[in-house]
């Protein structure tokens, strides 16, 4: 056991989101999103298709015994919200069929882009030759679905443009980030091209812009929760790296000082460091803040689903939430 799970999760209380179970509507939806991912890799140079899969499946940490699919690992509400989003809309709105596979495949593409993106600028997945040609065709076939879906819709390629811009703007920017509130919020600007497909939808499906405002915060909510949760499992990680996260921010100065320090000392003094932090963030009751916050984040995103008719997005969110409140 490492010494953060030693002080985070204490025997019988591991820190973990909810299952969701997925109905078949879901299922089908989620195959749509690997379908286009499958074409994405299919237009690859055919001497690489193979291996592109084979390293996007290693780094997604995917299993080809059960329903291989690249979204097997992200939490439903990642992109159930699309669903919602439908079952939720007016009687007289909808989305043609060709609307709908563009709007998949921006989505889709959009969460693999986050996500390579701050693996490959963590030196978590290398700058290779292959890795690179996945995220510059991801990022193609991206542009590619939104300059379709937006052709004849002014308004909505300025809101794909700001988002893309926001989201440069934000990522590897930390300098002016001084607490755990300004560093959600920036990870909220970070999610920024997540925001495309779930707001390009709800204008296509009329809602105005009190109904936009509703959906980019129940789903950024959601996201500020799920970073809270991976910086709780990535401690070890984050701390041997200098990389500040939550539980950087919740630690007083002179913790933050070891934070940095850390990577930067020999092996010895590392683990004086390490065993030093750890005692601060038990005494501090770092993980119950964070657990609390988690909780506080998809309660929050789950009251404003209700409000959008999205009771089934509601529900999930509060599934995630479920052991945390145990815990």
């Amino acid at each position: 056991m490492t010494p953060s799970e030693e002080f985070l999760q204490p025997p019988g209380t591991a820190i973990e989101f909810g299952t969701v179970v997925l109905r078949e509507e879901e299922q089908t939806y989620a195959a749509a999103l690997h379908r286009a991912i499958i074409a994405v890799l299919q237009s690859l140079p055919t001497s690489v298709q193979t291996e592109a899969l084979l390293a996007l499946a290693r780094h997604l940490k995917l299993s080809f015994a059960a329903r291989f699919n690249f979204f097997q690992g992200f939490y439903p509400p990642a992109w159930t919200i699309l669903v919602g989003l439908e079952h939720s809309r007016p009687p007289h709105a909808h989305l043609n069929r060709t609307e709908k596979k563009r709007l998949q495949m921006v989505h889709a593409t959009a969460m693999l882009l986050h996500l390579l993106d701050d693996h490959l600028n963590d030196n978590e997945l290398p700058a290779s030759h292959l890795n690179v040609l996945i995220r510059s065709q991801l990022w193609l076939f991206m542009r590619r679905a939104l300059d379709d879906i937006t052709a004849t819709d002014d308004g909505g390629r300025m809101i794909a443009e700001r988002y893309i811009d926001t989201y440069y703007a934000s990522v590897g920017h930390q300098e002016d980030i001084d607490s755990l509130e300004a560093y959600a919020d920036r990870f909220a600007q970070q999610m920024a091209m997540g925001f495309i497909a779930p707001e390009i939808m709800t204008r296509r499906l009329r809602g105005g812009a009190r109904r936009v405002a509703a959906v980019k915060s129940c789903y950024a909510a959601f996201g500020r929760a799920w970073r809270l949760l991976d910086d709780v499992h990535d401690i070890q990680a984050d701390m041997a790296a200098g990389t500040p996260s939550a539980v950087y921010f919740c630690l007083p100065a002179a913790g933050r000082s070891d934070w940095r320090a850390y990577p930067r000392t020999s092996a010895r003094q590392q683990r004086n460091l390490g065993a030093r932090l750890m005692e601060m963030i038990q005494r501090a009751g770092i993980r119950d803040r964070l657990v609390a916050r988690m909780c506080h984040e998809l309660h929050t995103a789950a009251e404003t689903a209700e409000t959008l008719q999205m009771t089934r997005y509601a529900e999930e969110l509060r599934w995630l939430a479920a052991p945390l409140m145990r815990t």
